[in-house]
């Protein structure tokens, strides 16, 4: 580590972050031949920024239920987008929402940390039963606030269309229900995946401890299908 690198890393470690090596998406986006992007959680498009910042230039599909939010991501212009105002889950019909002061901290599962502001209802869907898309290579990434695994149980139709699966893997509970760290690991090896890259991992400044990360999982594990 080069001095100038160093002093910007003291500099930022005193704001209670770290500098961690940057390795790019694109290179793993192009070993597995991705030509379709689900964004499951999309909440106002970041994803859409990241994949297209990392030079994917194919399809991406965003996942929003929160009608409020939703409103925001369908004025946001892009290339090859479609936005679906849904939540995906194990089974169609409605869910109950829980919306807090965080846009990008509400969802299907009442935190346990945070007041919840308001609670309506929203359409839930299985993504192997609306799958339509004629592709051959999918990147799921699922950021649902503790329903990640349900997400995943609602695609097993498609698990053979999708080779990347990036979700949010908290390490202690922050909303009723949710799934920790190694229930994440453990559920996507019995589907076939195993860990490739850890994205990125978030800490909580004021306690100094890791909350959560944001891992991506690879087709190849024990029961992987063609």
């Amino acid at each position: 580590m080069n001095a100038l690198t160093n002093t910007i890393r003291k500099f930022v470690r005193r704001c209670g972050y770290d500098m961690v090596h940057f390795t790019p998406l694109k290179p793993l986006l192009e070993k597995h031949e991705i030509d379709l992007v689900l964004d499951v959680g999309a909440n106002i498009g970041q994803t859409y920024d990241l994949f297209r910042e990392a030079g994917y230039s194919g399809k991406i599909v965003s996942f929003e239920p929160n009608p409020e939010v939703f409103a925001i991501l369908e004025r946001k212009r892009g290339d090859d987008w479609e936005k679906l105002k849904t939540a995906l889950s194990t089974a169609a019909g409605e869910a109950e929402f829980f919306a807090t002061s965080e846009k990008d901290r509400s969802g299907l599962h009442a935190p346990l940390t945070r007041p919840v502001l308001a609670r309506f209802k929203v359409p839930m869907q299985r993504l192997d039963q609306i799958w339509h898309w004629d592709k051959k290579s999918a990147f799921l990434k699922i950021d649902t606030e503790g329903h990640d695994l349900e997400v995943l149980r609602g695609a097993t139709g498609v698990l053979n269309k999708i080779n990347l699966v990036m979700v949010e893997a908290a390490l202690t509970s922050r909303y009723e229900g949710e799934p920790v760290f190694l229930d994440v690991v453990k559920t996507l090896g019995d589907l076939g995946f195993q860990i490739c890259k850890i994205q990125r991992i978030f800490t909580d400044p004021a306690r100094g401890v890791d909350t959560d990360m944001d891992l991506i999982f690879c087709r190849g594990g024990k029961n992987a299908t063609a």
